[in-house]
């Protein structure tokens, strides 16, 4: 099943809005936010790598997606060192 945004015109009274539109072999059917906020939250967290596969609350997946992060990016710049400093040893 795959999520669309569906944009409307904006008027001068109403800001923009945006609905949610699953896109199925059926057709379109309007979905819940609810719904797409945890299809969101699944997709997410089968980004992170997890030791169990235990139910977790948004905040402690945010919080891992943090560090997560945190993690990824030290490991871009030590490899960054070791091809900069790498390539100037060998000069």
């Amino acid at each position: 099943m795959k999520v669309v945004k569906e944009k409307r015109k904006a008027s001068l009274a109403f800001p923009a809005r945006r609905s949610f539109i699953n896109i199925n072999k059926g057709g379109r059917t309007k979905c819940s936010k609810s719904k797409v906020v945890s299809d969101k939250l699944e997709a997410l967290k089968s980004l992170i790598p997890a030791s169990t596969d235990e139910t977790v609350k948004p905040d402690q997946l945010f919080q891992e997606t943090a560090e997560y992060i945190v993690l990824l990016k030290t490991q871009v710049n030590e490899k960054n060192e070791k091809l900069l400093y790498g390539t100037r040893r060998r000069l």
